[in-house]
């Protein structure tokens, strides 16, 4: 009896202080049931490592039954321990609930990255079961594990293209990349294209007979295993926008797209490509883009004409006008960074409209004005970083979703991957970016040359708005941050996709605020 007493001594003091230091044979110990990992995987470093140095970090374990206990971590130590024949191992003991034992097993094997998808999303949903109102959301997995709440979604997302696609023998690679020969046989898929998929097959699902879902999913999962990502990105874009066309005709103008954009930006190459088989007799791209320059040209020579003959008269107030060239919009841009042109009386002398002083109206407003508003949208053209981050911090903004399909953007370089994520973590601002709330680059260009804009905000109130009323606005609003800004690129809100988002919330009974 004396075993049995100093342990129940053992189990008071441990119950007392939470925790308790000793050694205990391998034999007494298992991996718990509840562990998010369920194979310990290639020990065979860190059996040699032990072998040399011992094991230098307590395995953490809970009493279990019949005296034994559960590893809730360090099931690979303990692998190791019984190959090499060690009679006892250090451990720390601690009582903890099922669903604690998930969050530190899951958080441990996360920061260390070795978890398959498929362990991550089970041990998600043993917690939800555990716990429903601690874990049934996706925020509240966030905030227990560490994980970012963008990274879980996508792991959902990966994981129901996994199931999809497990039938068909096309494999979802979560840990390890897919070797290069299966990706030519198009026989697995890394774990982001398999969110990819995903994303967009909900974005159009309700588009397609519900018996050629199955289908159409290793189709097209077949037809981006090969792919990298970025191209794979663009193939999946096209079939969002034409999902009634046949997958090897938008295989083709994707991957025509982008043979093209290696030297000619993609939505360019995209027109130039529909006008080549506009005619119906396919004609070459140099006889297209000569007639393109011999049109261009024309109509410029006739607009400086008009122009040097038909004097501008200035508006009532304003002192001068600077004119500029008449060209179309949807072929030249205008460059937002130019101080607008018009000055305005002030006290006898004009005063010329520069960027910082339509920043420091914005800022005054939002600090004397009272503002309300459950979220924020912005444009950042005219904005150098430092002028939007002053915004953001007066509108006490701590999250700022970008909702550009493309970080990259040729009009403000600056905006480009991750120049402007380094200067808002910086000023303590997280940043989120969300390619799925975007518009494809492909579909403007499209509206431009055949339709309108109003077929753009038709295809993202179809294809985007309903992941935010699925979700239910206050949820979307709440799941990506405390004060949320969506930003794009265009100064005027009513011209741009983060519209959209603010109409859809707005009709959530959300207020929202441009700044």
């Amino acid at each position: 009896m004396p075993g049995r007493l100093e342990e129940l001594l053992a189990m008071v003091a441990t119950a007392s202080r939470g925790f308790e230091a000793r050694e205990l044979s391998t034999d007494r110990l298992f991996p718990s049931p509840v562990n998010a990992r369920k194979e310990v995987g290639d020990i065979t470093e860190l059996r040699d490592s032990i072998r040399e140095q011992g094991i230098l970090e307590p395995l953490v374990v809970r009493p279990g039954e019949a005296g034994k206990y559960e590893v809730i971590i360090g099931s690979r130590r303990l692998a190791c321990a019984k190959e090499l024949d060690l009679a006892v191992v250090p451990v720390v003991i601690q009582r903890i609930s099922d669903s604690d034992a998930i969050v530190r097993s899951l958080v441990e094997n996360l920061h260390r990255g070795d978890l398959s998808l498929e362990e991550r999303v089970i041990a998600y949903r043993r917690l939800h079961r555990f716990d429903p109102e601690r874990f049934g959301s996706t925020k509240g997995l966030s905030r227990a594990i560490g994980r970012g709440h963008q990274k879980i979604v996508e792991d959902f997302q990966a994981y129901e293209a996994m199931q999809r696609l497990r039938p068909s023998g096309v494999e979802v690679a979560s840990k390890l990349p897919p070797q290069a020969a299966q990706r030519q046989a198009r026989a697995a898929i890394p774990e982001r294209h398999a969110t990819l998929l995903e994303q967009a097959m909900a974005s159009v699902r309700s588009r397609i007979p519900a018996e050629s879902i199955d289908s159409t999913y290793e189709q097209l999962a077949r037809m981006i295993a090969p792919l990298d990502q970025e191209k794979a990105r663009r193939l999946l874009d096209f079939f969002k926008m034409y999902p009634d066309k046949p997958l090897e005709e938008i295989e083709s103008m994707a991957l025509a797209t982008i043979e093209r954009a290696i030297s000619i930006p993609a939505e360019t190459a995209r027109q130039i490509e529909e006008l080549a088989s506009s005619t119906g007799e396919r004609r070459d791209w140099s006889e297209v883009i000569t007639e393109l320059v011999r049109t261009t040209n024309g109509e410029h020579e006739q607009a400086d004409e008009q122009q040097a003959q038909t004097p501008v008269a200035p508006p009532s107030g304003v002192t001068h006008v600077v004119s500029r060239p008449s060209t179309p919009a949807a072929e030249t841009p205008r460059n937002d960074d130019e101080t607008p042109t018009v000055q305005y009386e002030l006290f006898g002398s004009p005063e010329e409209v520069t960027g910082e002083k339509l920043v420091n109206k914005t800022i005054w407003n939002l600090e004397h004005a009272q503002i309300q508003a459950d979220f924020y949208t912005v444009g950042f053209s005219g904005k150098e970083i430092s002028e939007l981050v002053r915004i953001l911090r007066a509108a006490g903004v701590t999250n700022l979703v970008d909702v550009r399909h493309s970080r990259l953007t040729p009009y403000k370089p600056e905006y480009n991957n991750g120049v402007l994520e380094s200067a808002l973590n910086a000023d303590g601002i997280e940043y989120n970016h969300r390619p799925d709330l975007g518009v494809p680059s492909e579909l403007p260009a499209h509206a431009r040359t055949y339709g309108s804009k109003e077929d753009v905000w038709s295809w993202y109130d179809d294809v985007v708005v309903p992941k935010i009323e699925q979700e239910g606005p206050a949820e979307f609003v709440g799941n990506l941050g405390d004060t949320v800004a969506f930003m794009d690129a265009d100064a005027d809100p009513t011209e741009s996709h983060r519209h959209r988002i603010a109409l859809a919330l707005e009709r959530g009974e959300l207020r929202g605020y441009d700044l």
